[in-house]
């Protein structure tokens, strides 16, 4: 969850819209043009000012904020009007070490024509004719700095990564002449104290050609970092300033397919190296975060707290799945933890966190059956974790990756229908989606997998039972309707 207080950038998505997260900064309710106050809408939402060329104010829900990234996705930047200006607009405000009061300047033409307005405002849009010629001639080499900024922006911005994933992560570009950034600048919030949970990165991973650090990563959930303690990372090589390596493709082991080749559950992301060398160390010590340990070979992951304190599967003391650590750590522990594959962990961590996990906007059939394939992976871990939510979640998400085909839905019952009974509303969903879709498709599957579909019939009595009652159900519809005509 982004940090709320005035003054702080955050990435702002409109619930429903395809427009990618945008920059915005969080705004006093003072600033609000009057009509807009008039119009607050009743619940938590705060105001925050869209950067750009047109500021623009909106009132946003807590969810559809998060903390600001400064880096950005080179596909979505090139599709997507006015966001790279967005993005240069909050680089110029930091390095220039902007307060709100200098968006509160820019936005009062937004206020000045309402019937009441402060004196606050009133004394800023006189400002201009009263101020003396060098404040005057420093509002303009200001406002000139940041036009030149804004329109500088497709000439110096990092070009898109060639690749067949459409969503490779680019850090954004460097400045040779920006100037120290500070504590309070919110990029550097990145290079100290991640705030979102990342895995642990290996020490000392530098440049092969300059021997300089690479840059630090984005936080997960949008391109984590994978790695693992006492494990060496095989190096990438250097795009755009940053070190790049390809995750890992692997089989999708969500049950016993039909046949054939097993289908792969890719990432269409590039994960970049870290250059910090004591991070482990620090995180260790966070007690802002829990370490959790997946997979055979021990892969970390650090958490918010919050995230997991939040949720009673796993804070209930009863459990007692999370115990101190040295001094300030915390750790959970849980045995199942070492069967989990880390790239399906990636996903419940990524919902940890953001309460949504992999695509949010299907674009094509590739991500489709991408997404069904997250989808998959992550209801194995929810399920072996005791994710209520998540669970729920998914038995939802996987509604938005229809059509679905014969092979996914087969593999998928496998692994639903492992549970017995319906212990929790999204079990009892998800059974009834994936039993009425074989139902409906019963002959093709009769026909094409014949000795796989009598086999998985058999060793699921209650997909069988489900299956032939929704058959049943389907086949009595259709006789009556054949008697009414």
């Amino acid at each position: 969850m982004a940090h709320l207080s005035p003054g702080t950038f955050v990435m702002y998505a409109d619930t429903g819209s395809l427009i990618p997260p945008w920059p915005a900064i969080v705004c006093t309710d003072d600033m609000a043009p009057k009509a807009m106050q008039q119009k607050r809408p009743l619940g938590y939402y705060t105001l925050i000012l869209l950067m750009g060329e047109n500021q623009e104010f909106r009132w946003a829900l807590t969810g559809e904020m998060r903390e600001y990234d400064p880096f950005y996705n080179a596909a979505r930047i090139d599709q997507t009007p006015g966001l790279s200006q967005a993005y240069d607009a909050v680089d110029f405000a930091l390095d220039a070490k902007l307060t709100l009061d200098f968006w509160k300047t820019e936005t009062v033409d937004q206020r000045v024509g309402d019937t009441t307005v402060s004196a606050q405002d009133a004394s800023l849009a006189s400002s201009s004719s009263s101020d003396s010629d060098d404040d005057l001639e420093y509002q303009k080499s200001l406002q000139e700095a940041i036009d030149a900024s804004l329109a500088d922006a497709g000439k110096k911005r990092a070009p898109s990564v060639e690749s067949d994933s459409p969503t490779i992560v680019v850090a954004k570009r460097s400045r040779n002449s920006a100037p120290q950034a500070t504590s309070s600048d919110i990029r550097d919030h990145f290079q100290s104290q991640p705030s979102l949970h990342w895995h642990l990165p290996t020490p000392s991973i530098s440049n092969p050609e300059n021997g300089s650090s690479s840059t630090m990563p984005r936080p997960f959930p949008q391109s984590p970092l994978s790695s693992s303690k006492g494990k060496e990372r095989q190096s990438s090589p250097n795009v755009g300033g940053t070190l790049f390596r390809d995750s890992q493709s692997r089989p999708n082991n969500v049950g016993d397919a039909f046949a054939g080749p097993s289908q792969k559950l890719e990432s269409s992301q590039k994960r970049p190296a870290s250059k910090e060398a004591n991070v482990e160390e620090e995180l260790d010590e966070n007690g802002a975060f829990v370490e959790f340990v997946i997979g055979p070979n021990k892969q970390s992951y650090f958490l918010p707290r919050q995230s997991i304190t939040n949720r009673m599967y796993f804070a209930d003391p009863k459990y007692k799945f999370i115990v101190p650590k040295g001094d300030k750590g915390w750790i959970f522990q849980r045995p199942s933890l070492r069967d989990i594959d880390p790239e399906d962990f990636d996903l419940a961590a990524e919902y940890l966190e953001s309460e949504d996990f992999g695509h949010r906007q299907i674009a094509d059939e590739d991500q489709r059956a991408e997404s069904f394939a997250q989808c998959s992976a992550a209801w194995a871990v929810a399920e072996e974790l005791g994710m209520e939510d998540l669970l729920q979640h998914i038995a939802v998400k996987i509604q938005k990756t229809k059509p679905w085909g014969l092979e996914e839905v087969w593999s998928l019952a496998g692994l639903v229908y492992k549970m017995d009974g319906t212990p929790l509303p999204a079990h009892e969903m998800m059974k009834d989606r994936l039993s009425e879709y074989i139902a409906e498709n019963y002959y093709q599957y009769v026909a094409e997998h014949t000795s796989a579909f009598v086999d998985r019939m058999q060793r699921f009595p209650e997909l069988e039972e489900d299956v032939i009652e929704k058959r049943t159900k389907t086949l009595r519809d259709r006789r009556d309707e054949s008697n009414r005509s």
